[in-house]
């Protein structure tokens, strides 16, 4: 082989290989492209209520929820929703502080100043609601219900019925406000957003004398937006006791909550 011929080998292997390099790098940037422009998966989607539902008061079927998806809709459950077996929803704020102020007022916490966090088993099934707000919202203060300070716990469950994955939050950590990226050690954290199914919270005023049950809210999105599930932390008796949710999908909430705080 002549030295001509040689690096003339030597050139026809680099430009074959500067031809394949070239191909690699047009594919993995056709890869990136195509990556960046890829649609997000979509956010879970409350889904329609598996009950009768009231929407400002008037009967409508729970699929007609979803026409008003884009609204902060507010559901709310409270100890009438067992008797009357109806989920109220409201689409205005003043609608629902009215509804809810009547509920506080019907159903209070008796004997508040004896009553402690370790309070007797539920016997009934949960409930929730929302209460009032001062100029038409709550301002966010880690561990501040609208009446003074809460305490306790909620454990969020990854399925229905208490199953899979347990993420316990205590209240003295304040807000949570974006659920992808909680228990964070370091650079690692967890993503819990749209996962949550089931709900066991125990949440109580510190201050026994104050007569109201605090709630724990759910929301649909990151920084506390989007549609509202206020869960209530009794039975509606007046006597305390955790509030157990095994199954979110009834509320149309199954796979949906983004962020949480306390009331």
């Amino acid at each position: 082989m002549t030295t001509r011929r040689a690096f003339g080998g030597i050139a026809a292997g680099l430009a074959a290989g500067a031809i394949l390099g070239a191909g690699e790098m047009a594919s993995a940037k056709r890869a990136m492209a195509a990556a960046a422009t890829k649609p997000p998966v979509p956010k879970a989607k409350i889904q329609p209520p598996q009950l009768p539902v009231r929407l400002d008061g008037r009967k409508v079927e729970p699929r007609d929820l979803t026409r008003h998806a884009a609204e902060p809709l507010r559901y709310v459950v409270s100890p009438d929703t067992f008797r009357d077996d109806e989920l109220q929803v409201f689409r205005r704020a003043e609608a629902a502080n009215e509804y809810v102020a009547d509920v506080q007022r019907r159903f209070p916490r008796t004997d508040a100043a004896s009553r402690t966090l370790s309070a007797p088993t539920r016997t009934e099934g949960p409930t929730l609601t929302e209460g009032p707000k001062p100029n038409g919202d709550v301002g966010v203060m880690a561990t501040k219900g609208y009446w003074g300070d809460v305490a306790g716990y909620v454990h969020l469950f990854e399925h229905s019925q208490y199953r899979g994955a347990k993420w316990d939050f205590r209240v003295d950590w304040g807000t949570q406000r974006d659920f992808r990226s909680v228990f964070c050690i370091l650079w690692a954290c967890s993503n819990i957003s749209d996962k949550v199914s089931s709900v066991d919270t125990n949440v109580a005023y510190l201050d026994g004398n104050i007569p109201h049950i605090p709630y724990t809210i759910l929301f649909e999105h990151i920084e506390l937006k989007g549609q509202q599930l206020w869960l209530y932390n009794s039975i509606g008796n007046g006597a305390e006791a955790p509030g157990l949710y095994p199954d979110l999908g009834i509320l149309g909430w199954n796979d949906v909550a983004s962020s949480m705080r306390y009331y």
